[in-house]
């Protein structure tokens, strides 16, 4: 049971895929947007009802630094709130079925509360993961925004003023990171914050849909509540994300999840890559719309650097009139397979495609915009793979300038290799398949 993007729904896929080869029977529940997908990976598919995936992805300010998770909550965490807890109830009730759900999923977790079944939470980034004890970084929201039932009290705007005071534009500083030197006091209050404004966005709904069906009202919904008290599973490695004390009492670390492709790129992409040196990678999302001025800045940049390109977008408003021969634009390429020819990509910081970068053992340059990304970007950086670049910095000079760094640095180049070995035997897949068939249910799951 998941929702959200491609990064949020792939390594339930293929999680899914590998427990189906391991004798389960496998269903997926997420958008109808991701059937075919589905299908292509040989599971059984419910479509959550609906909520078309589009009514986020196409919003304006979908990825705005400030304004994006206040979207996301609108257009699709709440919309999908009775869906999910409606299909799950269905899908799992009266029979000896285990739900593995993402946290944004939060009907599952309403479910679980009232009926007691089998469900652990699976998290394909770390920052759900929080803690007052290590580098934690939160996204930027306009707070005065934030209230689900529209008020904007004056100590909200207070609050938005003083940050822009402080902190400066949200493009230019996406991410408020709290390092570990920071007074406890400071990390203890970022940790509050987090809580207060993610419960106004959230526990209202949460708990009408709690108390309709006679269960208690909770706080926390994104701090302590989402997290399964079965099990927590982060889809990430101890050297990624060190285990703390504040950290969700049953959780396991598996490693990354490889979506590993067995087609082969397009003709065409393949016919490009092996005509020359390697190229930088672009990507912004895989539902990410609307990147005509980035790209514009990103061929700039390449010209300059004399180096060759690969685009990828979804948008096909994307592709210029006229394309020079160093740029190859594409769609959608498996990363496993196209990263192996790079030299480096320049991402949004999505954890699919920072996994992928540190498997293939090539340099990031992180461009975070909202959501997990500042966490994820402020993680890679401390791991000395990559380097950050605020939205608002997105242009021909500073790209320039970061590409070359990430290109001539050796200690970055030896951090990317080390990483790389260090996840090439990963066994991900096999740790959770194993914690499924140890766990002890009221029932054996269905065997195929």
């Amino acid at each position: 049971m998941t929702i959200g993007t491609l990064g949020d729904v792939l390594p339930f896929m293929v999680i899914g895929r590998h427990l189906q080869q391991q004798g389960l029977q496998v269903t997926i529940a997420t958008h109808e947007h991701y059937r075919d997908k589905a299908v292509a990976y040989g599971l059984a598919f419910e479509p959550i009802a609906e909520t078309d995936l589009q009514q986020f992805t196409a919003h304006e300010h979908a990825w705005h630094p400030e304004l994006g998770v206040s979207v996301a909550v609108d257009k699709l965490l709440l919309p999908m709130l009775e869906p999910v807890f409606e299909l799950t109830q269905r899908l799992a009730l009266g029979r000896n079925i285990l739900t593995l759900a993402h946290p944004h999923a939060l009907g599952a977790r309403v479910a679980q509360d009232l009926h007691k079944f089998p469900l652990w939470t699976l998290y394909p980034s770390a920052w759900l993961f929080q803690s007052i004890f290590a580098r934690q970084a939160y996204p930027r929201v306009r707070i005065s925004s934030a209230d689900a039932q529209g008020r904007t009290p004056v100590q909200y705007r207070l609050l938005d003023w003083l940050a822009d005071r402080v902190m400066g534009d949200a493009a230019s500083k996406p991410g408020i990171l709290i390092g570990r030197k920071k007074p406890l006091w400071l990390r203890r209050f970022a940790r509050y914050m987090f809580q207060h404004v993610s419960d106004q966005m959230l526990a209202a709904a949460v708990n009408h849909l709690r108390q309709r069906v006679g269960l208690p009202s909770i706080r926390g919904v994104l701090t302590n509540w989402c997290h399964s008290p079965q099990k927590a599973v982060g889809l990430f490695p101890s050297w990624y994300a060190k285990p703390q004390a504040d950290w969700p009492q049953h959780h396991l670390l598996s490693g990354f999840i490889e979506a590993r492709s067995s087609a082969p790129l397009p003709h065409d992409l393949q016919a490009f890559l092996t005509a020359g040196d390697a190229p930088v990678v672009f990507t912004f999302g895989s539902e990410k719309m609307d990147n005509q001025s980035g790209f514009k800045a990103a061929a700039s940049a390449c010209r300059s650097l004399g180096m060759r390109a690969v685009f990828i977008s979804a948008d096909d408003a994307d592709v210029p009139a006229e394309q020079t021969g160093d740029i190859f634009f594409v769609r959608f390429a498996p990363f496993d397979t196209l990263f192996k020819h790079a030299s480096c990509v320049v991402h949004h910081g999505g954890m699919g495609t920072a996994a992928a970068a540190l498997r293939a053992g090539i340099p990031q340059l992180l461009v975070p915009f909202s959501y997990d990304q500042p966490d994820n970007a402020a993680r890679l950086r401390a791991l000395g793979v990559g380097v950050t670049l605020a939205p608002a910095m997105f242009d021909r000079e500073h790209l320039v300038e970061q590409i070359q760094l990430l290109l001539t640095s050796a200690e970055i180049k030896d951090n990317c290799r080390r990483y790389a070995e260090s996840i090439r035997n990963d066994t991900a897949l096999d740790v959770i398949a194993h914690e499924i068939s140890a766990a002890r249910f009221s029932a054996p799951l269905h065997k195929n």
